[in-house]
């Protein structure tokens, strides 16, 4: 839903404006690899447009390829093979945004341009918030899944991160070992596949009872999500992928 307000008096000049209230947008999580291209998250909310050497961004936005229409342009700078490339999106929105990489708080961005530069020496995991959003996170980030059958099932503790093949009977999910593909919750925690881009807190808070596994997909599928509920009762979501994204919210007023 949209709500177009109209002759409101502008906080800078006192002249009307018109502004679009949208939608929250959902968390977008992108993944940095050192020293290979971002891959296309394959929200609907982002566009991948293309990846360029530095040089021929730099002539494409002389050309105002790259200017904002009625959304949102991201740039991500890498270091790939010595030299610099740039990967652009665009965000469906016009609300200001919150970015964070590596956990990190970058900067507030306004509506239009995101400009981020990636570390060279570490992958990164950068996550794009709604800046009104009042659903603080928990945590995020990615993990791998061992390949069956060494060495042993992948233990996955989403309420903090924490991924191990070592035995640990205090995590949310398992995976791969003897219980070979998907993820398998423990300790109470429960995953509900999600059908439509990437969901809100809210919106996995809402899904009905019946929705609720205790197990994904056998084969979890590149690019599906799923909803998921922690064994300490915080809803997120997890994206399949190569490594898989995730992201956990805090319960409603815990910070």
């Amino acid at each position: 839903m949209v709500f177009l307000i109209t002759g409101c008096s502008g906080v800078t000049g006192g002249s009307d404006f018109e502004y679009v209230l949208e939608e929250k947008v959902a968390p977008i999580v992108i993944k940095a690899t050192r020293n290979a291209p971002i891959k296309d998250p394959g929200l609907k909310i982002i566009t991948y447009v293309g990846s360029y050497a530095l040089e021929h961004y730099l002539e494409h936005r002389k050309e105002k390829r790259f200017e904002p229409e009625n959304d949102t342009v991201l740039t991500v700078r890498q270091q790939i093979d010595g030299a610099e490339q740039v990967t652009v999106f665009r965000i469906d929105s016009e609300r200001k945004l919150r970015i964070e990489m590596n956990g990190k708080f970058i900067q507030d961005v306004e509506r239009g341009k995101i400009d981020i530069a990636v570390d060279p020496e570490v992958d990164s995991v950068i996550l794009i918030t709604d800046f009104h959003d009042e659903d603080e996170i928990a945590v995020h980030g990615d993990f791998l899944v061992s390949p069956y059958p060494w060495p042993g099932p992948t233990h996955i503790d989403l309420d903090t991160g924490r991924t191990t093949n070592d035995r640990d009977d205090t995590v949310d999910f398992r995976s791969g070992g003897l219980t070979r593909g998907g993820l398998h919750g423990v300790n109470g925690a429960l995953v509900a596949r999600w059908e439509d881009g990437q969901p809100s807190r809210t919106a996995c808070s809402e899904l009905p009872p019946g929705q609720w596994k205790e197990k994904t997909d056998y084969t979890m599928s590149l690019s599906v999500t799923y909803c998921i509920v922690t064994n300490e009762g915080r809803y997120g979501f997890v994206r399949i992928a190569s490594p898989n994204s995730y992201v956990v919210w805090e319960h409603p007023g815990e910070k």
